[in-house]
Protein backbone atom coordinates (compact mmCIF):
# COMPACT_ATOMS: atom_id res chain seq x y z
CA UNK A 1 0.00 0.00 0.00
CA UNK A 2 1.22 3.52 -0.96
CA UNK A 3 1.94 6.00 1.33
CA UNK A 4 -0.42 8.10 0.19
CA UNK A 5 -3.32 5.35 0.97
CA UNK A 6 -1.88 4.37 4.12
CA UNK A 7 -2.22 8.43 5.73
CA UNK A 8 -5.80 8.87 3.56
CA UNK A 9 -7.13 6.68 6.67
CA UNK A 10 -5.57 8.14 9.29
CA UNK A 11 -7.63 9.46 12.14
CA UNK A 12 -5.69 12.74 11.86
CA UNK A 13 -6.40 13.32 8.46
CA UNK A 14 -10.19 11.91 8.29
CA UNK A 15 -11.03 14.58 11.21
CA UNK A 16 -9.54 17.92 9.72
CA UNK A 17 -11.72 16.68 6.07
CA UNK A 18 -14.96 15.59 8.06
CA UNK A 19 -14.81 19.23 9.74
CA UNK A 20 -14.82 21.44 6.19
CA UNK A 21 -17.30 19.48 5.12
CA UNK A 22 -19.70 20.03 7.89
CA UNK A 23 -18.46 23.89 8.09
CA UNK A 24 -19.12 24.10 4.11
CA UNK A 25 -22.44 22.72 4.54
CA UNK A 26 -23.39 25.72 7.45
CA UNK A 27 -24.59 28.59 5.37
CA UNK A 28 -24.01 30.92 8.05
CA UNK A 29 -20.10 29.69 8.57
CA UNK A 30 -19.36 30.47 5.03
CA UNK A 31 -21.31 33.91 4.90
CA UNK A 32 -19.83 35.13 8.52
CA UNK A 33 -15.91 33.86 7.42
CA UNK A 34 -15.90 34.87 3.28
CA UNK A 35 -19.00 37.44 2.66
CA UNK A 36 -19.11 39.23 5.60
CA UNK A 37 -15.07 40.19 5.30
CA UNK A 38 -15.68 41.09 1.55
CA UNK A 39 -18.51 43.22 2.02
CA UNK A 40 -16.61 45.30 4.91
CA UNK A 41 -13.80 45.54 2.86
CA UNK A 42 -15.37 46.63 -0.14
CA UNK A 43 -16.45 49.87 2.44
CA UNK A 44 -19.66 48.52 2.60
CA UNK A 45 -21.72 49.72 5.82
CA UNK A 46 -23.34 47.07 7.85
CA UNK A 47 -26.05 47.38 10.17
CA UNK A 48 -27.20 44.21 11.96
CA UNK A 49 -30.74 43.91 12.94
CA UNK A 50 -30.71 40.79 15.55
CA UNK A 51 -34.26 41.35 17.17
CA UNK A 52 -36.44 38.90 15.39
CA UNK A 53 -38.16 36.18 17.19
CA UNK A 54 -39.99 32.83 16.08
CA UNK A 55 -42.84 33.22 14.54
CA UNK A 56 -43.30 36.54 12.80
CA UNK A 57 -45.89 39.03 13.46
CA UNK A 58 -46.92 42.59 12.58
CA UNK A 59 -44.95 43.99 15.67
CA UNK A 60 -41.88 42.12 14.44
CA UNK A 61 -42.26 43.03 11.30
CA UNK A 62 -42.80 47.48 12.18
CA UNK A 63 -39.96 46.95 14.63
CA UNK A 64 -37.60 45.61 11.19
CA UNK A 65 -39.22 47.79 9.21
CA UNK A 66 -38.55 50.92 11.61
CA UNK A 67 -35.02 49.97 12.02
CA UNK A 68 -34.66 49.79 8.13
CA UNK A 69 -36.31 53.27 7.43
CA UNK A 70 -33.78 54.96 10.40
CA UNK A 71 -30.86 53.51 8.08
CA UNK A 72 -32.31 53.70 4.62
CA UNK A 73 -30.20 50.91 3.55
CA UNK A 74 -29.45 50.22 0.08
CA UNK A 75 -29.85 46.79 0.17
CA UNK A 76 -30.84 43.81 2.89
CA UNK A 77 -29.61 40.61 3.71
CA UNK A 78 -31.34 38.20 5.55
CA UNK A 79 -29.66 35.01 7.45
CA UNK A 80 -31.67 32.87 8.92
CA UNK A 81 -34.59 30.63 9.18
CA UNK A 82 -38.48 30.93 7.70
CA UNK A 83 -39.78 33.51 10.36
CA UNK A 84 -36.27 35.80 9.55
CA UNK A 85 -36.60 35.57 5.96
CA UNK A 86 -40.49 35.96 5.75
CA UNK A 87 -40.34 39.22 7.21
CA UNK A 88 -36.73 40.26 5.33
CA UNK A 89 -38.84 40.12 2.05
CA UNK A 90 -41.57 42.29 3.45
CA UNK A 91 -39.14 44.75 4.88
CA UNK A 92 -37.53 44.87 1.77
CA UNK A 93 -40.66 45.69 -0.35
CA UNK A 94 -42.24 47.90 2.29
CA UNK A 95 -39.76 49.86 4.12
CA UNK A 96 -39.98 52.77 1.81
CA UNK A 97 -43.37 52.64 0.63
CA UNK A 98 -46.97 53.82 1.13
CA UNK A 99 -48.22 50.71 1.39
CA UNK A 100 -49.02 48.17 3.77
CA UNK A 101 -48.58 44.42 4.84
CA UNK A 102 -52.62 44.11 3.54
CA UNK A 103 -51.93 46.39 0.70
CA UNK A 104 -48.98 43.52 -0.81
CA UNK A 105 -51.29 40.00 -0.31
CA UNK A 106 -52.03 38.32 -3.58
CA UNK A 107 -50.22 38.45 -6.55
CA UNK A 108 -48.66 41.49 -8.04
CA UNK A 109 -49.57 43.93 -5.69
CA UNK A 110 -46.51 45.33 -4.90
CA UNK A 111 -45.74 49.04 -6.54
CA UNK A 112 -42.85 51.09 -6.90
CA UNK A 113 -38.91 50.46 -6.14
CA UNK A 114 -38.10 47.18 -4.75
CA UNK A 115 -34.90 47.43 -2.53
CA UNK A 116 -32.12 44.65 -3.35
CA UNK A 117 -32.79 41.39 -1.22
CA UNK A 118 -30.01 38.16 -0.56
CA UNK A 119 -31.24 35.77 1.75
CA UNK A 120 -29.22 32.92 3.03
CA UNK A 121 -31.03 29.90 4.64
CA UNK A 122 -29.51 28.64 7.41
CA UNK A 123 -32.05 25.73 8.81
CA UNK A 124 -32.80 22.44 7.32
CA UNK A 125 -36.47 23.94 6.86
CA UNK A 126 -38.52 25.53 4.06
CA UNK A 127 -36.63 27.57 2.03
CA UNK A 128 -33.49 25.59 2.87
CA UNK A 129 -33.14 23.70 -0.61
CA UNK A 130 -33.02 26.89 -3.16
Amino acid sequence: MSDRRRWANHPLVQLPRVRYREFFREPEAVFWVFIFPVLLAAGLGIAVYDQMRCGPNSDSFEAAALFAREGAFDGFVSLGGGSVMDVAKLVAVLWDSEQSVLDVVGLDKVRGRRTALAQVPTTAGTGSEA
